[in-house]
């Protein structure tokens, strides 16, 4: 960080120098106090308050006081009178802050404040696309190194870089066919599924209406039965009327038959009997009258 800092030269007030002692020699119990005198002295327009500034942070990160660090670097991105340029080295600060504490969208978001303060600060892009790498934005990586490698041409990371861009790509494709294959097997499963379902559906379809033939024919041939039964019993029946219309005929013949007798024997008696007369009395016929009860 301390590197990537460059030093003004020195001039005005006597706190810069001492401090800039002290950041050099990594002591912050001496640095921090003299750089707040320094930014609480120095005028707005002091083009060494974005440097002072970034140099506080440095220090209070550097003793574990991240949260103090942050809320610096934080505050200064609302101070106008450090210009756009200073506002976007602050930022570039913040971001890689957030970074080394992996709050990643957070950082990506201070890195893209700090584009938008100075878009030409070509290693925000290379920053961010490290950034997004650890993210999985593949592609907004790519166009984050071809953007820094388009502003720095001749940077000394140029074959690290164009051979990180040859792996995303190679990356993003594999996993297109990776995604191509699993739609294709996920639409294999589900067309499937669906023919499973359908052939299932056709079975308890085919089941449904063998159940159904099953019960007509039950109830077919229950039908049957009882027309059967009915028939049997109307058969009995009638068997049974016959029988008794032939006992009660039988029956009637020999009634008449036994009439015929009496009336033959009486008949033998009237013949017999004709003419005569028992102690005046008349011996009538009554032939005609004669009625014969069962």
């Amino acid at each position: 960080m301390l590197a990537a800092i460059a030093v003004a030269p020195l001039a005005g007030q006597t706190s810069w120098e001492p401090a800039l002692d002290a950041v050099m020699e990594n002591d912050a119990e001496a640095a921090v106090p003299l750089l707040e005198q320094f930014l609480r002295e120095a005028p707005a327009g002091d083009s060494r308050r974005v440097q002072a500034t970034r140099y506080l942070a440095v220090m209070h990160e550097g003793v574990g006081r991240r949260d103090a660090a942050r809320e610096i670097l934080e505050a200064a991105l609302d101070d106008g009178a450090l210009g756009d340029p200073g506002r976007a080295l602050v930022a570039f600060d913040l971001a890689a802050l957030l970074a080394r504490q992996d709050e990643l969208a957070q950082s990506r978001s201070a890195y893209s404040r700090a584009i938008s303060f100075d878009p030409t600060l070509a290693i925000v892009y290379l920053n961010r696309a490290n950034l997004q790498v650890r993210e999985g934005r593949r592609e907004a990586a790519i166009r984050d190194y071809q953007r820094y490698m388009t502003l720095r041409p001749d940077n000394p990371q140029s074959e690290s870089i164009i051979e990180m861009i040859r792996l995303l790509n190679e990356s993003i494709l594999a996993d297109q066919i990776r995604q191509e294959q699993e739609e294709e097997a996920r639409r294999i499963a589900e067309q499937e599924q669906r023919e499973r379902e359908e052939e299932e559906q056709r079975l308890a379809e085919l089941q449904r209406q063998q159940e159904e033939e099953a019960e007509r024919v039950r109830m077919e041939q229950e039908a049957e039965a009882r027309r059967v039964a009915e028939a049997e019993r109307q058969a009995r029946e009638e068997e049974e009327r016959r029988q008794a219309e032939i006992v009660r005929a039988e029956a009637e013949r020999r009634r008449e038959e036994m009439l015929r007798n009496v009336l033959d024997s009486l008949g033998a008696a009237r013949s017999e009997t004709r003419g005569f007369e028992l102690e005046g009395e008349d011996i009538r016929l009554y032939d005609d009258d004669l009625d014969i009860l069962d």
